[in-house]
């Protein structure tokens, strides 16, 4: 089978009342993750009205790590380095997601909603003949489609409404399939590819902050990550390989 290359991951943290001055909050933020956010910190003049642009933009200078601040979310990513999996990132990821989330209880931010992204890329040359894959003929063979020179484009999205166990509240399970292009540690240019994005947050119409106080963001992690079926999409994508 295919070997899946980490990304990125990303914990989006949305909150239940907004930050007056998100640029008063990062140091303490930085100083919670550790000090990690050491490279150049970008601030920018949002109007209040948009609650879920950053106000404030940190990162690492070797570009692992990033945080932005907007006065209506904060979001938490973390690179992977090389051709790393998840699971050399995992620890590192659910323990500064775990700073984070107690960073927001001591500053009196709760959280109402939570999301919690992974991106993947697979080498492929063929994208879209690939992504098409998870198609069903019938459909696709509406559109004539005889030879991969005449892809234009190719991209799933699909999504359905899902329980974690532990967990009373429902979950937008998402995953998405399209082309990219990425630079991968060892190849002298870009190499093409197919991005597989999974994507599990909390429903947007249901306000989490009075259960928030035994929400196990760990376990939110890994129930994820037993999620991701990334080998049982692959199958599908290229049911050829074993």
């Amino acid at each position: 089978m295919k070997d899946e290359i980490l990304i990125n991951t990303q914990l989006a943290l949305f909150l239940d009342r907004l930050i007056d001055r998100p640029e008063d909050r990062y140091q303490r933020l930085n100083e919670a993750l550790g000090g990690i956010m050491d490279g150049n910190l970008i601030a920018l003049p949002i109007p209040i009205e948009l609650s879920d642009i950053p106000v404030v933009q940190l990162s690492s200078k070797d570009g692992i790590y990033g945080c932005n601040i907007a006065r209506g979310r904060i979001d938490l990513f973390v690179a992977g380095e090389g051709r790393q999996p998840f699971e050399a990132k995992m620890k590192t990821i659910t323990e500064l997601s775990e700073k984070l989330i107690a960073f927001c209880g001591a500053e009196s931010l709760p959280i109402k909603r939570v999301g919690f992204v992974s991106r993947f890329f697979i080498p492929e040359q063929s994208q879209d003949k690939v992504i098409e894959q998870a198609i069903v003929p019938g459909f696709r063979d509406l559109f004539g489609i005889e030879s991969e020179s005449a892809f234009v484009e190719v991209f799933v999205r699909y999504v359905r409404s899902v329980k974690f166990d532990e967990f009373d509240f429902n979950v937008n399970n998402f995953v998405t399939l399209e082309r990219m292009s990425a630079r991968l540690s060892g190849e002298p240019s870009e190499v093409a590819g197919i991005q597989i994005t999974r994507d599990f947050n909390s429903n947007p119409t249901e306000n989490l902050s009075s259960k928030f106080s035994n929400f196990s963001i760990r376990k939110f992690i890994e129930q994820s990550k037993e999620s991701f079926k990334l080998k049982e999409i692959e199958k599908t994508l290229w049911p050829t390989l074993e």
